[in-house]
Parts: C-alpha cells; sequence; structure tokens
C-alpha cells in the first residue's frame, strides 16, 4: 500500500505538473485499475489485474507523450501546419493515422519499383483501363461499326466483303465479349485452330488488326492487341503458277470460238482483260467500256474500281487492240463483262475443258505480270501497270519465265476461222 500511494502521489503530481498520464481505478467487474490515453488519435481505455501493470503502462504513454513532444519541438510551423493537414487528408480518405496512409503509399511504390512506374502513372493507367473497359463494345457491335465506317469511307465493295466474311466469323466466336477484354493468347488460338494455311491466316491476322487499330481510335481499347500480343505466322511464298503461251492460245481460241457460236464475247474480253492487261478479276467485272479509252491507247481503271483504290493506267498493247478492233461492239456502253458470278464460272470451265487446263486462282494476272516483267524488264513499271508494289513485283515475278516466251504471250491474234466454230490455235507472231 506504501508502495501504492507514493506512486500515486507521483503521478498526482506529474499529472497536476505536466497532464501526465496515470491509473486509475477501475469500475469493472474483472480489473482493479485502468489507463486512459490516446492511440491512433482516439481515446481508449486499457484494463489492468494490479496497480504495477497499469503503472508500467501509463509510465511508458508518459515517456512516448514526452519523446514525440520534444520532437515537435524542432519543427517549424509551416513543418507542424503541414503535418496537421497530412493527418486531416488521411482521416478524410478513411486512414485512422497518418501512419496507415504511409504505409500503404511505401508499399505501392515498393511493388512498383520493378515497373520503374511512379504511383501516379501506374494509377492514371489503371483508371484509364478501366475507363475504357467501360466505353469498350462487344465484338458484333465493333466489326459492325467498323464496316460503316469503311463504307463511308469509300472502301471498295470486295474489300467490305472479304473484311466483313472474315470478322464476322470473328465475331460468332466472341458474340458476348467486349473487344477489350479478348487477350492475344485467344486470338492466336483462334486463328490457328480454323485450320486455314499460314497465308490465309496471315491475312485474317490483318483484318484483326485492322478492327482494333480502329477500336483504339474510338476508345475501345487500349491497344492495338493482334500487333502487339500474337505472333505472326510463317509464310512461305510458292512460285505463282503461270499458263504456258501455248496454253493461252489455247484458251483463248475455246473462248473465241463459244463466243462466235453465241454472239456474246463477254467472257472473251474478262479474259482479254487479265491476261493482256493484268486486270484483276474483280476489276474487269467493273469495267466499264469508258474506261477502255483506244483513242488514248489505255485502260484506265479508276479509284472506284482498283482493289487498293487508287487510279492507275494501263496501256492497250497490239494483242488486245486487234481484238478490239475486231469484237468491240458498235454500241460499246455499260459493264465490258457484264456477267453473274455462276455464268462467268460456268464459262471458265467450259472453255478450260475445251483447252484442255487446270484453272487456278489469278493464273491470268499471275501471267501477265510474269511475261509483263520479262518484256519491259522493269519491275517498277510493271507494278504501276499492276496495281501493287515494286517489292511484291520483285518477290513474286522475277524471272519466271525467258522473254522469248514473252513475246508469244502478247502476240496473240484474233482468229478468222472462230465464227464457223472450230477451236482453231490463235497465230502468233515470229
Amino acid at each position: 500500500m506504501k508502495n501504492e500511494r507514493e506512486s500515486s502521489r507521483r503521478f498526482s503530481y506529474r499529472k497536476r505538473v505536466q497532464g501526465a498520464i496515470e491509473p486509475k481505478r477501475a469500475q469493472h467487474p474483472r480489473y482493479e485499475w485502468m489507463v486512459e490515453c490516446r492511440e491512433a488519435g482516439k481515446r481508449v481505455r486499457r484494463f489492468f489485474d494490479d496497480f504495477k501493470q497499469a503503472s508500467t503502462f501509463a509510465e511508458q504513454c508518459n515517456t512516448k507523450r514526452e519523446n514525440l513532444g520534444r520532437r515537435i519541438e524542432h519543427l517549424n510551423g509551416a513543418e507542424l501546419e503541414d503535418a496537421i493537414a497530412a493527418r486531416r487528408e488521411a482521416e478524410a480518405m478513411g486512414y485512422p493515422a497518418l501512419a496507415n496512409a504511409v504505409h500503404e503509399l511505401k508499399t505501392a511504390r515498393d511493388l512498383l519499383a520493378v515497373s520503374g512506374m511512379s504511383l501516379l502513372d501506374a494509377v492514371r493507367e489503371v483508371a484509364g483501363r478501366h475507363k475504357t473497359e467501360q466505353a469498350s463494345q462487344l465484338v458484333p457491335l465493333a466489326v459492325e461499326e467498323l464496316l460503316a465506317a469503311k463504307k463511308a469511307n469509300g472502301s471498295s465493295v470486295d474489300y467490305l466483303r472479304d473484311l466483313q466474311s472474315r470478322l464476322g466469323a470473328f465475331g460468332n466466336a466472341f458474340a458476348t465479349r467486349p473487344l477489350c477484354s479478348i487477350t492475344g493468347a485467344e486470338i492466336e488460338s483462334w486463328l490457328f485452330s480454323q485450320g486455314h494455311a499460314p497465308a490465309t491466316v496471315a491475312l485474317m491476322r490483318r483484318n484483326l488488326s485492322v478492327l482494333w487499330s480502329f477500336a483504339r481510335r474510338r476508345g475501345w481499347v487500349a491497344e492495338n492487341t493482334v500487333l502487339e500480343r500474337t505472333e505472326a505466322p510463317k509464310v512461305r511464298w510458292g512460285t505463282p503458277r503461270i499458263l504456258t503461251p501455248e496454253q493461252w492460245t489455247k484458251l483463248l481460241g475455246a473462248a473465241e470460238t463459244k463466243g462466235a457460236e453465241r454472239g456474246d464475247h463477254r467472257f472473251l474480253w474478262w479474259l482479254l482483260l487479265g491476261g493482256l492487261a493484268g486486270v484483276r478479276p474483280r476489276e474487269a467485272e467493273r469495267l466499264r467500256w469508258e474506261n477502255v479509252r483506244l483513242e488514248m491507247g489505255d485502260v484506265e481503271l479508276g479509284a472506284a474500281i482498283t482493289k487498293v483504290g487508287s487510279r492507275r493506267l494501263v496501256p492497250v498493247l497490239p494483242a488486245l487492240k486487234a481484238f478490239l478492233d475486231r469484237y468491240r461492239p458498235q454500241d460499246a456502253t455499260g459493264f465490258v463483262v457484264g456477267l453473274t458470278p455462276t455464268q462467268l464460272r460456268d464459262r471458265r470451265d467450259e472453255a478450260c475443258k475445251t483447252a484442255g487446263i487446270e484453272w487456278t486462282p489469278d493464273v491470268l494476272r499471275h501471267s501477265w505480270c510474269s511475261y509483263r516483267v520479262a518484256m519491259v524488264g522493269e519491275a517498277g513499271k510493271v507494278a504501276y501497270e499492276a496495281g501493287h508494289s515494286a517489292a511484291v513485283q520483285s518477290k513474286h515475278y522475277r524471272e519466271l519465265c525467258h522473254a522469248k516466251d514473252a513475246e508469244k504471250w502478247f502476240a496473240v491474234q484474233p482468229t478468222e476461222q472462230a465464227a464457223a466454230g472450230k477451236v482453231i490455235p490463235f497465230t502468233a507472231a515470229a
């Protein structure tokens, strides 16, 4: 009891002089003593079984307060105001104490140390990603908007049809997914699971890249996932198949004879435009007679006709002019070919069967590109006439045939006997 009285007098003196924390009798069924103090900015009570434990804890609290007071003495007014303001901000953000906010800040900075990003940059990136996720479109809707934008921008019908076919299949596979949620791994898996050749996979990947670039401009995705998160397939380009001059002669002879029998040379024009002017099949279908300018000596392929949407001029070579002089209608207006896809396929198959030729896609254009560069020797000139790059011309069509074969290819002439319904090989200049 003496120790308790002496300690009580000591605490009473400290409280009176310094406002010290002291033990108090507790009104508690289990504990006899208590100490009132502040922790994390809140007033709390700690209960103890005996006076010694309570006084020890009270001394610790007083020592802590005295040490903190000494540190405060070293702060100037501005620093003290900053500390108070920081605590208020921490409380406003839901932190029980400023130390909690500082601990969270340090932890976040430690986690970001490897990336080299600042905390503010990381927050901005996450916030931007969240905003993108909220704005992102479902894949089918994104495809629809892309096609509408491409159509409004003047893209060709063929390009739109091809884009719709390939992206439509992708949209069906991810019909319920926002564009921003699809990962590079999912895109790769879908591309390589379709069972297509590498060249076709590469084309489909380019189409998807167009979609993602469009979506990025609209704010639906944060990056072009196709380009940045998928690997391009390795495409080994083979040598394009071309017809020999003899096969070309037989094919034209069959088409000319059948045309004379029908009184309709529209399929013959389709062959001639591909084999003597390098016009793509779809371009030939869109070509009108006013684009065949004999007075200018060229075939004009406007932006609305070409695959890539840029105008080009192809010279009317002597062989093509000979056929035009022979078979061009006097009232030549409208489409040069004007056949439906089914009619075109049936007449092509018929002519190939008669000539004993196996047809492959784009064989006429491949043949023209090859023989034309062998004849003129200028890849750049032929690339312009063909409507593709000089790199494509050199990569695929260089040194595929001999100049003598090129002379034979471009020396074909209409036959006198075709009107009689006989298949007679064309005569070629020596």
